[in-house]
């Protein structure tokens, strides 16, 4: 079967269960502004002016993932302030392969440099392209290089609280997605919020796609997907895709009420395919239970990089003053 054919294929089984409901470019040169009808209202709380205040500019995608122009009218300030410090644990979740992707805000901003805590020396930074790393012995980044196979192989760590993260991407979901659908995601926003503890146990699943090469996507994007009335099988109303730089995320929008019908049954979460699988491309794909609602410290992370890349890195293995 040629890419195309596979391609076709991956198209077809989606649009068995699914239809496009919106999509989105975060790096348009237009600014667009998520806005609903009638009183201002906070969609996360629920809450209006005077009660609340809608002061700061809210990024309806994370602005340190290169988010430059969605943005959303109906986030109140005490609402972002709450989830940015939640957006923490993803940028702690992502950073060491951001640094390598070269992600930044956007509009030539620079490149954050990675450091697995202030108190340490050790360092990966970006500097016109070219990835500088510094290791200090004793420290947390720590290289390995495989003369045989010509590779460099660095290792770090990262903290985090898994729930967290997976929260983000709910309420990046949740910020896109339509007015009109948000009477079937009541629970999911009280969830969220924190009005309602639900028992998550192994629910919280996001697939993670990682593609080698530099800015594969032709334009970073975020999109929902929504079941078909006519779908019988047990998928979720509401899948979302996240795509920027190197990297694809999708996963689904939990505790909608139209889900109910598929109570104590396995939802599966079908595949989105994307333009890259049109060319046969074959992603890195990882699985990530994100469920734990406790922090999760010093995490193994580690990436390869092979003998065309460790031509642009400068190694420094010094010892640890």
């Amino acid at each position: 079967m040629t890419p195309q054919e596979a391609y076709n294929e991956m198209l077809k089984k989606v649009s068995e269960d699914y239809v496009p409901l919106v999509c989105y470019h975060l790096n348009t040169e237009e600014e667009i502004m998520l806005s609903e009808a009638g009183t201002r209202k906070c969609r996360f709380c629920g809450k209006s002016e005077p009660e609340v205040t809608f002061k700061k500019v809210a990024h309806a995608i994370p602005h340190f993932i290169g988010n430059r122009t969605l943005k959303s009218t109906y986030e109140c300030d005490a609402c972002n302030e709450k989830f940015s410090a939640m957006e923490s644990n993803f940028s702690q979740f992502m950073s060491f392969y951001h640094t390598f992707a070269q992600v930044s805000k956007g509009g030539g901003a620079k490149v954050p440099k990675f450091r697995i805590n202030s108190s340490e020396k050790s360092s990966i930074e970006v500097t016109d392209g070219e990835i500088d790393i510094n290791c200090f012995e004793g420290e947390g980044l720590i290289p390995e290089v495989n003369e045989e196979k010509n590779t460099l192989t660095l290792k770090a760590n990262r903290s985090y609280v898994p729930l967290n993260v997976y929260k983000i991407f709910i309420k990046m979901a949740l910020t896109i997605i339509p007015e009109s659908e948000l009477v079937n995601v009541g629970l999911t926003l009280k969830w969220l919020h924190g009005d309602v503890v639900i028992d998550v146990n192994n629910l919280m699943l996001v697939e993670r796609r990682y593609m080698s090469m530099k800015n594969p996507f032709d334009f970073d994007s975020c999109m929902i997907f929504k079941r078909k009335d006519t779908s019988t099988n047990a998928v979720p109303t509401y899948l979302f895709g996240l795509a920027y730089y190197n990297f694809f995320f999708q996963t689904y929008i939990p505790f909608c009420d139209t889900d109910k019908q598929f109570m104590g049954k396995n939802l599966t979460m079908p595949y989105l395919p994307t333009p890259l699988d049109d060319f046969g491309l074959k992603p890195a794909i990882l699985t990530h239970n994100l469920s734990a609602d406790e922090k999760i410290s010093k995490e193994e992370v580690m990436i390869t990089l092979r003998a065309e890349r460790i031509e642009a890195v400068d190694l420094t293995a010094s010892t640890k003053e």
